[in-house]
């Protein structure tokens, strides 16, 4: 019985993610000092100032992100940068 309800919370988890993938329609992007995009958040709605300043005090602070101690700033991702991430996040071709 454990097992079942394993799978159907994976199979729940695995729904809800891929819909939540398909409502992301903005994106804060961290790019380093050379220019380099280091990281992308996607945003269902358009980001507020609360969300990039949450988003910038994650990234600062947050070891796993690998940006703990360097310089970067927070951009708008531009509109290819959002569908060039949900094509990735969909497993499809970016060519």
């Amino acid at each position: 019985m454990e097992k079942v309800l394993e799978k159907i919370f994976e199979k729940l988890w695995e729904i809800s993610n891929r819909k939540f993938i398909e409502s992301i329609r903005f994106g804060l992007v961290a790019v380093d000092v050379m220019g380099a995009a280091r990281h992308f958040c996607g945003y269902v709605e358009k980001p507020t100032q609360k969300d990039i300043d949450h988003l910038m005090h994650e990234l600062q602070t947050d070891e796993s992100f690998g940006l703990v101690g360097e310089h970067f700033t927070l951009v708008e991702a531009p509109q290819e940068v959002v569908d060039c991430y949900l094509q990735e996040l969909r497993g499809e071709d970016n060519e």
